[in-house]
């Protein structure tokens, strides 16, 4: 295990600092958490935005969709919500949620205030808790992610491994509409030196790299097409 150390003056020798405790590093944690999503907030551009952690490795574009499209739910009158707030196997998910970015400012003064549980920014705003049932209502989500594996996280190597060993992804290549497992647009077959692809009728896309998810339709143009801008 490492050690930290410290400068300790005016002795000006090097000692070892005591290792920090689990509540320190979920602190830690917890306020780089926070101040990333209070900066982020601040320069969305946009008044709503969906957040998410970097370890999701099954997040579906309709997963993300059907979220953000409850900022527009017919509230009956009152004021619409200032968070989304997905509720999974009876856990919350804050790190998979939709936020006004207008909470920019009270999320930066509970990370001043070291106010870093989520539930201390529930409390001062407006919130929709959407359910499993809930977010299946959607028929393209309950069509492409089923399971709600768009929440499932990788924390540890054996995580990793076995999103590694997931099927890959079926998608459906144009033109000829054959259905294939892709997860990249390399594995899609995609012709790199003279055609560039488009997904879902996205602008156009020349990364090989660029992921796909289950659902959706990649179309191949030869260079010369007019569908290119």
């Amino acid at each position: 295990m490492g050690r930290w150390w410290s400068y300790e003056r005016p002795a000006s020798r090097c000692r070892p600092c005591r290792p920090a405790s689990r509540s320190e590093t979920t602190t830690r944690r917890a306020s780089v958490r926070y101040k990333g999503l209070a900066v982020g907030l601040a320069a969305a551009g946009t008044d709503v935005a969906y957040v998410s952690s970097t370890d999701l490795p099954f997040l579906h574009v309709a997963f993300v969709r059907r979220v953000l499209a409850a900022f527009d739910a017919d509230t009956a009158g009152e004021a619409g919500p200032d968070v989304v707030l997905p509720i999974i196997g009876g856990f919350r998910q804050p790190l998979a949620a939709g936020y006004r970015t207008s909470l920019a400012p009270l999320v930066a003064g509970l990370v001043a205030e070291r106010q870093l549980r989520p539930a201390f920014l529930f409390e001062r705003c407006r919130v929709v808790r959407l359910d499993e049932p809930a977010l299946l209502a959607d028929p393209v989500l309950a069509a492409t992610d089923p399971e709600l594996a768009s929440v499932v996280n990788v924390n540890e190597p054996a995580d990793y491994r076995a999103a590694l060993a997931q099927p890959a992804p079926l998608v459906t290549v144009q033109p000829g509409g054959a259905l294939v497992p892709a997860a990249t647009l390399a594995e899609a077959g995609f012709p790199l030196a003279d055609h560039f692809a488009t997904v879902n009728d996205s602008p156009p896309i020349d990364d090989p790299s660029y992921p796909l998810v289950t659902g959706d339709t990649v179309h191949f143009h030869p260079r010369h097409s007019p569908s290119r801008p």
